[in-house]
C-alpha cells in the first residue's frame, strides 16, 4: 500500500493498490486499528514471542499455525440455477470476542489442560487448532478469562458502526474491528484463532442442522434453496441472522457463484474485470454462461513467471 499526506489539513490517507485494478481507498490499517484497541485495552495480552522461545518464519516474523474461515458448497447444485435465500450473521467477529471467554495469557508448552480456565492449542497439518484435552498434550495452553475493556472495545465499535451516518462512516469502524482482529495474529494469535474457530464450528453445526438446505457458507453467511428464517434468529442485533436475499436467482460453480443482476464472487477475480467486459462487449458478464478464463485472456496485464519468480 502507499500513504498520501495532505499537509494543509494534516490529514493521512491510506490505498492498496492492484496491478489490475484501480487504487482502493482504505481508511485505516491494522496497525492504526490495533492502538485504537490499545486505548481500551491497557492491560497486557500481547505475547513475547522471543522471551518464550516462538521461531521467526521465512518472512523474519513470529507466526504460529494457520488460522483460516471455513467454507463450504454443495455438490449437488454445482452449475445449476437455482432460487436461493441468504443469510447473514451480524458482527459475527465480535459476536465471538465479548460472548466468550478468550485465551489473554499465555501459560506453557507441550502439557495437558489442567483445569477448566484453560485452553490448549496445537498445530496440525500447519493449522492452527482447538485441542484442550486433560489426556492429551496440547502444543500450546494458555489461560481463559475475561477483560471488561475488551467486551466495551468490541461494544463501542459495533455500536459506532451501527449508528454510523454514511457508508465510508460505516465501512471505518467495521474496519477497526476487522482490523484489529486481525492483527491479532501479530500480537496474540491465540485470542484471533479462538474468535475465528469458534465461529467455523458455529457455522459448521448451521450447516448440519439444515443439511441439504445449504448451498453454500462462506465465513459468517448461508446461502439456502428454501426460507429457513423461522427457524433461525432475526434481528439486527450482534450475533443475530439478517435476511440478505430471498426468493433471488442464485448460480454456482463450487465456491464462486452470481446473483441475478449482480456481479460474480469469483476468487481470484477483481470485480473491475466486469466493468471492463461490459465496455468491451456491451453486456453484462454471467457466471453460467462464460468462462472466467476469457477474463484473464483480456485483462489480465501480469503473468507470473515462476521460473523468474516475478510478474511480467
Amino acid at each position: 500500500y502507499f500513504i498520501q499526506y495532505d499537509r494543509l489539513h494534516n490529514k493521512r490517507n491510506i490505498f492498496w493498490a492492484f496491478m489490475d485494478k484501480d487504487c482502493e481507498y482504505k481508511q485505516i490499517t491494522g496497525a492504526c486499528a490495533y492502538r485504537i484497541f490499545k486505548h481500551y485495552v491497557k492491560e497486557d495480552i500481547d505475547i513475547d514471542f522471543e522471551s518464550l522461545g516462538f521461531q521467526k518464519n521465512e518472512a523474519d516474523k513470529y507466526e504460529v499455525g494457520i488460522v483460516a474461515n471455513e467454507f463450504y458448497y454443495n455438490e449437488k447444485y454445482q452449475n445449476k440455477k437455482i432460487i436461493a435465500y441468504e443469510y447473514d450473521l451480524n458482527s459475527a467477529f465480535p459476536f465471538f470476542a465479548i460472548n466468550q471467554p478468550q485465551p489473554f495469557k499465555f501459560l506453557r508448552t507441550n502439557d495437558i489442560c489442567k483445569n477448566e480456565k484453560e485452553i490448549g492449542f496445537s498445530e496440525i497439518d500447519g493449522r492452527l487448532e482447538i485441542t484442550t484435552s486433560p489426556l492429551f498434550k496440547s502444543d500450546y495452553i494458555c489461560e481463559l478469562s475475561y477483560n471488561e475493556n475488551f467486551k466495551r472495545f468490541f461494544i463501542t465499535y459495533y455500536d459506532k458502526k451501527k449508528q454510523a451516518k454514511t457508508k465510508s462512516e460505516r465501512d471505518y469502524y467495521k474496519s477497526v474491528i476487522n482490523y484489529t482482529i486481525g492483527f491479532f495474529k501479530l500480537t496474540n494469535p491465540f485470542i484471533r484463532a479462538n474468535i475465528i474457530l469458534n465461529l467455523n464450528d458455529y457455522m459448521a453445526n448451521m450447516i448440519e442442522k439444515f443439511k441439504d438446505e445449504v448451498l453454500l457458507s462462506n465465513t459468517d453467511c448461508l446461502i439456502t434453496k428454501s426460507d429457513i428464517s423461522k427457524y433461525l434468529n432475526i434481528g439486527n442485533e450482534i450475533g443475530q441472522f439478517k435476511i440478505a436475499k430471498e426468493k433471488q436467482g442464485f448460480y454456482m460453480t463450487k465456491l464462486n457463484y452470481q446473483w441475478d443482476n449482480e456481479k460474480p464472487t469469483y476468487r481470484g477475480v477483481p470485480k473491475g474485470w466486469y466493468d471492463e467486459y461490459k465496455k468491451r462487449f456491451k453486456k453484462d458478464f454471467i457466471l453460467s454462461e462464460n468462462s472466467v478464463k476469457i477474463l484473464s485472456r483480456l485483462f489480465n496485464k501480469y503473468q507470473f513467471n515462476l521460473k523468474k519468480f516475478q510478474f511480467e
